[in-house]
């Protein structure tokens, strides 16, 4: 049995954001609840137009809660779902031999407006 390391990450060739537009937030499964929330609201209450929420894989069941919680507070929430491919590096460990492997991430735009 060998052991396998996985590094996982974009795939080669597709363009990367160093940094993410202003108006828009990326959410993780750990992002509190409450600081979103005035996160977004913060940034309409600034004269922005939307904000754009984004979930990928496990953090998708938080940004849809995140949007849940604006449109309790009366704010016009949009929902995008799509998938996105990822890429993982396998390194068998023992051997030094490496393979790509391309996958599919699930994702969530969430477009929120005043």
């Amino acid at each position: 049995m060998s052991i396998k390391k996985v590094r996982r990450g974009c795939l080669p060739g597709t363009p990367k954001l160093k940094h993410a537009p202003e108006n828009t937030i990326y959410i993780s499964a750990k992002t509190p609840f409450a600081a979103a929330i005035t996160k977004v609201s913060k940034l309409l209450a600034r004269g922005r137009k939307q904000v754009v929420i984004v979930g990928l894989g496990r953090s998708m069941q938080q940004a849809m809660q995140v949007s849940a919680g604006l449109m309790d507070r009366k704010y016009k929430v949009s929902i995008h779902t799509s998938s996105m491919r990822a890429v993982d590096e396998i390194i068998n460990v023992t051997s030094g031999d490496s393979k790509l492997e391309e996958r599919r991430v699930p994702c969530v735009n969430i477009c929120v407006t005043a």
